[in-house]
């Protein structure tokens, strides 16, 4: 029987444990890269990697003590006058992340990427991922959420509704990039259940080179693989940065609190959280242990 495997787990191997909600707004014709990343420093096993989307997430895993931190941004964060997601359609995504590279202090090696279409058939081939819903999310007319609160084991078109959705989130980006954030942890635990396999392991590296946009080299992408196995989902924390609304230039835009220094600062350090850490809702907010 052919093992069936999902964009979660797979950009969690491409980016060494921990990720994916890849792609939900800045849609690319291809999948495919040529772009080489910065290669991770061995002595310091620090690993960075983001994933632009409706939201702009970056992983740090510190593959010394296997942990890890995921950082929400939201899409329309403000940065050098423009928004991000303006910045990655104009200078492609090595230019946007060489500009959160030098906003944050956080030195990104990789990045990774997909669009819709490759979305959901990947979480359908699945059978789909477990999300808890906890706030009503009723917009049929737009995203497509049809939520009560509770658990739900969700196919390909109600998890990229769910995480689309900013109008029944608190904090609407903010608590839209959190939610999204769930979706990453809940596709890093089931790869974590089923990473053991080396050839799902090798299956997932085949599916993400047909249906991700990466700049992952091929031996990076085999040992980031390896060392996601290593690291317990349970030691990766998440949080959604803070800021406020504003517009500029009639568009509505996300200005990011002078605040989240000390998180980026942390976080290049050492892949891990300030203690009191202030974060959107705190942190790991609306995001089961699992």
């Amino acid at each position: 029987m052919r093992r069936r495997v999902t964009l979660y787990p797979v950009i969690a191997a491409l980016v060494a444990a921990i990720l994916a909600v890849g792609g939900l707004a800045l849609a690319q014709t291809g999948v495919h890269n040529n772009s080489r990343a910065c290669t991770p420093s061995e002595q310091s096993g620090l690993i960075f990697v983001a994933v632009p989307g409706s939201s702009i997430h970056i992983i740090a895993i510190n593959s010394h003590t296997q942990s890890g931190t995921i950082l929400n941004m939201p899409r329309d964060s403000f940065i050098n006058g423009r928004k991000i997601t303006d910045i990655c359609r104009s200078q492609g995504f090595d230019g946007g992340i060489a500009t959160i590279r030098a906003y944050t202090g956080i030195p990104v090696q990789y990045w990774a990427h997909t669009n819709f279409s490759n979305f959901m058939p990947l979480i359908d081939a699945v059978g789909g991922l477990d999300i808890h819903v906890y706030q009503p999310m009723h917009n049929p007319g737009d995203t497509g959420t049809h939520f009560d609160p509770g658990n739900y084991h969700m196919l390909g078109g109600d998890t990229l509704a769910f995480t689309r959705d900013r109008y029944n989130t608190p904090g609407g980006d903010f608590g839209r990039s959190t939610d999204q954030a769930q979706v990453i942890m809940s596709g890093f635990r089931k790869f974590s259940k089923l990473g053991a396999d080396m050839g799902y392991i090798f299956d997932l590296i085949r599916a993400g080179r047909q249906r991700v946009a990466f700049n992952v080299p091929l031996p990076d992408l085999i040992r980031l693989a390896l060392l996601a196995r290593l690291v317990n989902p349970a030691n990766v924390k998440s949080c959604t940065l803070v800021g406020s609304g504003a517009s500029a230039g009639g568009a509505s835009v996300v200005v990011l609190a002078g605040s989240n220094s000390a998180l980026y600062q942390q976080v290049a350090r050492d892949a891990s959280l300030p203690p009191n850490a202030q974060c959107f809702m705190g942190v790991n907010a609306l995001i089961p242990p699992g």
